[in-house]
């Protein structure tokens, strides 16, 4: 593999503004963080990142995982109707 190639397989990064939404603790050493987030880069599209944090024994902060996803601003609607829709369903099986 050519160097050019290796160079454009790796992971680019890219400076990123976020600002917590909110946290959802999932045990004692996790917590799931809705983040509306910003990119610095010019041309680059705000999101919304639902991601799963766990909390780091050494500095006692949560850091992010892999497991996560990330919304359109303008998909937060139909994803929260869908959150309801599934609250809905687990009631009635309850």
């Amino acid at each position: 593999m050519s160097t050019q190639a290796k160079e454009k397989k790796e992971k680019k990064e890219f400076k990123v503004s976020q600002e917590t939404i909110c946290e959802i603790s999932r045990s004692k050493t996790e917590i799931v963080r809705v983040s509306h987030c910003t990119p610095e880069e010019a041309g680059k599209a705000p999101y919304i990142d639902v991601r799963l944090h766990f909390l780091h024994e050494e500095s006692g902060e949560y850091l992010p995982t892999k497991k996560g996803f990330t919304l359109k601003p303008e998909l937060v609607k139909d994803f929260a109707r869908g959150l309801a829709e599934a609250e809905q369903f687990v009631q009635a099986k309850q």
